[in-house]
């Protein structure tokens, strides 16, 4: 079933990748317009690619027609007014960095912001990294993060070890109390005993995530510096299943990231790794 909306606002945002998405924040028709087929619910619809965005001609105030794709999620399925009058930002809104159109491995044109430091990128890192299918850390949103990126508490992985230095300060933050910060940190403290996988899959390396972070664990032994060694020494990650030459090249290109290393390097302080699940993967 498709359903009549309005665009009423456009809403630039970052995905995980700090690839810039467009989504189309779209609200009910005034009453006195509102076709017989129209809802008067609002939807946020995400336009995942450039070329998604040009196909539909977007302006503020066009009629658009949506539906559920897999029953869940919001797509465009026409824009009746295609005014084409709303143009992409060409600047990042949260570093003021220029945007540039790139392309996805699949070919996917994309806006993105390629600056190294911009805090949304960072940000989206230690989400990543918190997640409770890598280092399961509890009790921090986004929005925390947002809070602690911006206050300058929190700048590499090491940091979210180190915390307790900012006790007083989080505590008096609105909407965190003491209790907030005690489970928060219980769980920061649980999370420094990990395996080797759940470590790998929290960096952000691309295309190396959960699956490929249990094969390496297995490779390795659950071992970092066993790890570290393979990548100075140039070893070829294609001869592991499921390991293509992309995701070969992309680890090699991230250990030599200079600006990636200050992220995670002085996290290896304050980790124990944990071994087991070890046997070796291979192609064979």
């Amino acid at each position: 079933m498709k359903k009549t909306i309005k665009i009423s606002a456009f809403v630039l945002s970052l995905t995980l990748l700090i690839t810039a998405s467009v989504s189309v924040r779209a609200e009910e028709i005034p009453r006195s317009s509102v076709p017989q087929n129209a809802t008067e619910e609002s939807i946020l619809i995400s336009l995942h690619n450039v070329d998604i965005f040009e196909k539909f001609k977007f302006g503020i105030g066009d009629t658009v027609k949506i539906y559920k794709a897999n029953m869940i999620i919001p797509q465009v399925a026409e824009n009746a007014t295609q005014s084409g009058t709303y143009s992409l930002p060409m600047v990042c809104p949260c570093c003021g960095q220029p945007l540039e159109i790139d392309k996805t491995s699949g070919g996917t044109r994309v806006l993105r912001c390629n600056n190294q430091h911009c805090s949304a990128k960072l940000v989206r890192k230690f989400v990543h990294f918190c997640d409770k299918t890598r280092m399961n850390i509890n009790g921090i949103a986004e929005s925390t993060l947002e809070t602690f990126v911006s206050n300058g508490w929190v700048k590499n992985f090491g940091d979210l070890y180190e915390l307790e230095q900012h006790h007083d300060e989080i505590v008096d933050t609105d909407g965190f109390g003491e209790k907030s910060y005690q489970r928060m940190q219980k769980s920061i403290d649980a999370s420094h005993k990990c395996t080797l996988n759940q470590f790998i899959a929290g960096l952000g390396i691309p295309m190396v995530g959960r699956s490929a972070g249990r094969i390496l664990n297995k490779q390795f032994g659950g071992d970092w510096n066993a790890f570290e060694d393979a990548i100075k020494s140039g070893f070829d990650f294609t001869v592991l299943k499921d390991f293509g030459e992309t995701m070969n090249n992309n680890i090699h290109k991230w250990y030599a990231d200079k600006d990636e290393e200050k992220l995670w390097r002085p996290l290896l302080t304050k980790i124990e790794f944990i071994k087991k699940n070890l046997e070796l993967y291979s192609k064979n």
